[in-house]
Formats: C-alpha cells, sequence, structure tokens
C-alpha cells in the first residue's frame, strides 16, 4: 500500500495538542534568543542609527523619529463590501485593523522591510500587529497575502508572511502557508487607480490547500491602500468555509472606511 499525502491530517495535527506545545516551544526558544542578541548587540533606531536605550513593545526609533509616526487610535469594524465596485455585489462581513496610519516614517519603514531586506523591522512590526488583532480572536490559522511568483523569487521572501510569523509566535497560531495562491504578474499596484487596484486584485487570487469548515482566519498584510487585496483575499476564504476572517496591517492609507 503507497503513501498518500494528506494535507488535512497537517492541518489537524497543527490545530491540535500537537502543534500548539510546538508553536510555544518555537516562541520560547525566539525569546531567549532575542534576549542574548539585545545583550551582545545594541539596538539602534530604525530611521537615524541613534543607539536605544529604552525599549518597550514599539518600533525600533528614538524618541525624536517615534514623534513622526502615528498610531491609529482605534480599530474598525469593517464591511468587506466597503470600497467594492457595485457589481461585485454584498459579500460576509470582515474586520480590518491596522497599527499605524500611512504617514511620516512608516512608509519609509515598511519599504525597508519589503524592498531593503530589513527582516529585523518585522519582530517589531508583527508583534504590535499581534496586539491589536488579539481582541477579535482566538483565530485557528493566520494567513500571509501572497506576492506573486516574480517577486517572491526577486525578493526572496514575502514581507507578509514575515510578519505572520511573528503573529503566530505571539499569538500560538498556525500559518496555512497556501490558503490562497496569487496568478503570475509582475507589475506593481503603487501607480494604479482605485478601479484598477479592484481590476487587477479580482484576477489575481485563487483557491489554494483547504483547511477546515468553520476555521476563523487572521489574515495578514503590510499595507491596507485601497482594500481591493484584502477583500478579494477574504471573499475566498469565506468561499473555502471560513467563519470569520480579520485582516490586519501594519498601516492603513485610508482615510475613512465610511
Amino acid at each position: 500500500m503507497g503513501f498518500r499525502f494528506r494535507p488535512g491530517r497537517i492541518v489537524r495535527f497543527l490545530k491540535g495538542d500537537f502543534g500548539k506545545p510546538l508553536i510555544k516551544l518555537k516562541s520560547f526558544v525566539v525569546q531567549i534568543v532575542d534576549l542574548v542578541t539585545k545583550a551582545i548587540i545594541p539596538r539602534r533606531c530604525a530611521s537615524c542609527g541613534a543607539i536605544l536605550v529604552l525599549e518597550g513593545l514599539a518600533l525600533p526609533l528614538c524618541p525624536e523619529c517615534s514623534k513622526a509616526v502615528f498610531p491609529l487610535e482605534a480599530t474598525f469594524d469593517v464591511s468587506s463590501q466597503l470600497a467594492r465596485p457595485s457589481a461585485c455585489g454584498a459579500k460576509p462581513a470582515m474586520n480590518v485593523t491596522s497599527v499605524f496610519a500611512y504617514q511620516g516614517l512608516i512608509p519609509a519603514l515598511i519599504l525597508k522591510l519589503k524592498y531593503g531586506r530589513a527582516f529585523w523591522l518585522a519582530k517589531d512590526m508583527g508583534r504590535l500587529m499581534a496586539v491589536v488583532s488579539a481582541k477579535y480572536g482566538p483565530f485557528d490559522f493566520i494567513v500571509a497575502v501572497p506576492a506573486s511568483p516574480g517577486r517572491q523569487l526577486k525578493r526572496g521572501y514575502n514581507q507578509a508572511f514575515l510578519l505572520a510569523k511573528e503573529i503566530s509566535l505571539v499569538l500560538h497560531t498556525s500559518i496555512l502557508p497556501r490558503a490562497i495562491y496569487h496568478k503570475k504578474t509582475n507589475k506593481s499596484q503603487r501607480d494604479l487607480s482605485l478601479a484598477e487596484r479592484w481590476e487587477r486584485a479580482s484576477i489575481s487570487f485563487f483557491k489554494g490547500q483547504p483547511f477546515p469548515k468553520g476555521a476563523k482566519i487572521l489574515l495578514v498584510d503590510d499595507v491596507v491602500t485601497s482594500g481591493a487585496t484584502l477583500t478579494v483575499c477574504a471573499d475566498i476564504l469565506f468561499e473555502c468555509g471560513a467563519s470569520s476572517v480579520t485582516a490586519v496591517t501594519i498601516a492603513s492609507a485610508l482615510t475613512s472606511w465610511a
């Protein structure tokens, strides 16, 4: 009798009594490594390079540079049909929460993570994202918005997945790495109009590997601009059987959800 690969069993293992202790053990080891590293190598401000004296649950910024970041004062309960073209129709509700406004130093820090291989930023950003999203938990799984194959190959990593890994360690929740697939496209969305973003998002993502029906999903990305990418990905997760989807980003470029 030959071996049969059963992804459902792996998912049940990670979600069950065996998977959670493994995540907690990894989280403990990471914390020990962080303490040793900080004792040997002083941390510096991610913007100006000054040595940091006081640290806490925040971005690695000195007091002066911290004045140029703007935390959002509230999270938002958002319907996934907001900002959606009317032709798409109503869809299930989705919660979206972000840590900072996409202003001041935040865009530059995200660019460092996204293109500058500043992986250490993902640790602090991910932990902050875990804190603001915990109010919607607990979650069964975490899903990172996938990068296009071309960009993944060029960069060598997906910044959303790096953030998801850090959130996973804090919330002790397993990641589903292939719940959503991204079709091949290398064109950036940065200069696209709102309508073009929706059109691009609607044809860029599709269903990946299945997961248990009724799962509560935390969807992770770096920035929410128009809401198109998060909304399309949330719709796919709902279609696959998710009972709820909460999206979290490090920053929001939206001036209003209404």
